[in-house]
């Protein structure tokens, strides 16, 4: 069987690309039309941006600092500085994903432009 592929570039589409088959039988003629997708068409179906963790994170802190006051055993003291300084790493990985996202936005933006 000997098939052709043609590609045709439009404005409106990705591709246009046709399939043409001569397999002694008769003649196959199959058109595939891929539409462009806009930046709105992505947003739609992106995921929703999670909130600012920051504030939670420093309520959560305000809570473990009362409860080390409140406290006379060192062993507790040295679990909730481990756990104060979790929260602070989660905090500082929270921020590197969102200015990582927000990098990637861009320039998946400037793609649009």
């Amino acid at each position: 069987m000997d098939a052709l592929v043609h590609n045709i570039s439009a404005s409106s589409v990705d591709s246009v690309t046709l399939f043409t088959s001569n397999s002694g039988k008769g003649f196959l003629c199959v058109l595939y039309c891929v539409r462009k997708k806009t930046l709105d068409d992505y947003k739609k179906n992106s995921p929703e941006l999670p909130t600012n963790t920051c504030p939670y994170i420093d309520f959560i802190k305000e809570i473990i600092g009362e409860i080390k006051d409140e406290t006379h055993s060192q062993l507790i003291k040295e679990k909730l500085e481990l756990a104060n300084n979790t929260l602070e790493y989660i905090r500082l990985s929270n921020e590197s994903l969102r200015q990582s996202s927000h990098y990637w936005f861009i320039k998946f933006k400037n793609i649009f432009k």
